[in-house]
């Protein structure tokens, strides 16, 4: 079994999630060390459905949590985000939301937020 990690740092470009290099050695070790987890390199239906069914709950919660415009995910996975949809990913109701919520959603990318500063007096 493999024990790498994937240390994602950097920001968000474009509301998309940017620091991974997918050419670094570390990166291709550990997708090599998870293919076996994917058939032909892709997640199956039962894992693709899984994962459907996570990020409604999450996109269910995030609503039920001050962010009602927090859209849900398409077939595939496919979410938009940002100020244009209507999202801010970096207003405090959306970060406190976020902490609320990514309990559905163990090991994304939505999961690793940040705590949202206490709220100012």
């Amino acid at each position: 079994m493999y024990h790498g990690k994937i240390s994602i740092t950097g920001g968000r470009d474009n509301n998309q999630l940017t620091g991974v290099d997918t050419n670094s050695q570390q990166f291709r070790a550990v997708a090599r060390a998870c293919r076996k987890l994917q058939p032909d390199g892709r997640p199956t239906a039962q894992q693709q459905a899984k994962t459907q069914q996570a990020m409604l709950k999450f996109a269910e919660c995030m609503r039920s949590h001050g962010v009602p415009k927090f859209p849900d995910p398409k077939p595939g996975g496919a979410l938009v985000i940002g100020k244009k949809a209507g999202v801010d990913p970096s207003t405090n109701q959306f970060k406190a939301a976020q902490q609320t919520c990514k309990k559905f959603v163990p090991g994304s990318p939505f999961s690793a937020a940040q705590p949202a500063p206490a709220p100012t007096p």
